[in-house]
């Protein structure tokens, strides 16, 4: 839909490497018609970061929104808890560590 359009557009024009505005062609399942998308030469596509659920594992899914929330550092990241979850996730990262190298060992 809308999402997968907007990916598309951002991917490509990272493949092209220009800010010009690129058209690209999609079909529309709603009216059954071939229709264009134009991403605007205002929007940076470096500020956009694509998930892909068939190619991206659940840990890189989860940094990616992760390092967008901590990036932001407003009132909406600190509701999330973003800190303490990064904290977490790097205690735990460091428990498993451990218990590989004791397991190792043993």
């Amino acid at each position: 839909a809308a999402t997968d359009l907007v990916c598309n557009a951002v991917l490509k024009r990272r493949e092209f490497k220009t800010r010009e505005e690129q058209t690209f062609d999609y079909y529309n399942i709603d009216t059954n018609q071939k229709e264009k998308y134009c991403l605007p030469s205002t929007a940076n596509e470096n500020q956009f970061i694509i998930l892909d659920a068939c190619r991206d594992s659940t840990n890189r899914i989860v940094d990616k929104v992760l390092t967008c929330v901590s990036l932001v550092e407003d009132d909406e990241a600190r509701e999330l808890g973003a800190k303490d979850m990064e904290r977490s996730r790097l205690i735990d990262a460091w428990s498993r560590i451990l218990e590989l190298r004791h397991n190792a060992d043993a």
